[in-house]
């Protein structure tokens, strides 16, 4: 009888451990990190993006975000933007439909006639208004100049609201 019940034990166990190998580790959030930041009289204003912090769910085995109409870019490095777009970056970038939603600070890609076959991707600077309406000027973060030209809303593509760095750069 004691040889029964320990080896229906052993058993039990031995059942409840490979099906907890066959559904694997349950996805637990785990708590995000907040820290101040510290700015020098050198830094760059940071985007503003639409992207809510309750947007993203960081779990142990995956990242989650709650947002529609992101698009994937990855880069080729021209050292245009510095160490910020690197090759390998991947930006998850979202479609600009109102001038409202750039800001100062933000990284946008948009198109030009001065280089008609490429897609710039640089931080506005600057927004102002002319006879022509709203412009922004952008300049890349590793340029000591601002681009050329003046850039209209209609020549806006995406903005980058958010960066992933990966080692394939």
């Amino acid at each position: 009888m004691l040889k029964r019940l320990i080896i229906g034990i052993v058993l039990a166990f031995s059942l409840g451990w490979l099906a907890s190998l066959a559904v694997g580790t349950p996805s637990v959030p785990v708590p995000v990190e907040t820290a101040q930041a510290v700015f020098g009289p050198n830094d760059v204003p940071g985007p503003i993006t639409s992207l809510l912090a309750s947007q993203v769910h960081v779990f142990n085995d995956r990242v989650e975000i709650d947002m529609g109409d992101m698009i994937p870019a990855v880069f080729t490095d021209t050292d245009s933007m510095g160490h910020t777009l690197d090759q390998g970056t991947i930006a998850l970038e979202q479609t600009i439909t109102d001038p409202r939603q750039v800001q100062v600070g933000d990284i946008v890609s948009y198109k030009t006639p001065l280089a008609p076959d490429a897609i710039i991707i640089h931080r506005v600077i600057e927004i102002g208004n002319d006879e022509e309406g709203v412009f922004y000027i952008f300049q890349g973060d590793g340029l000591s100049e601002p681009d050329p030209a003046k850039v209209r809303f209609s020549q806006l593509q995406r903005e980058v609201i958010g960066l992933l760095y990966t080692n394939e750069g």
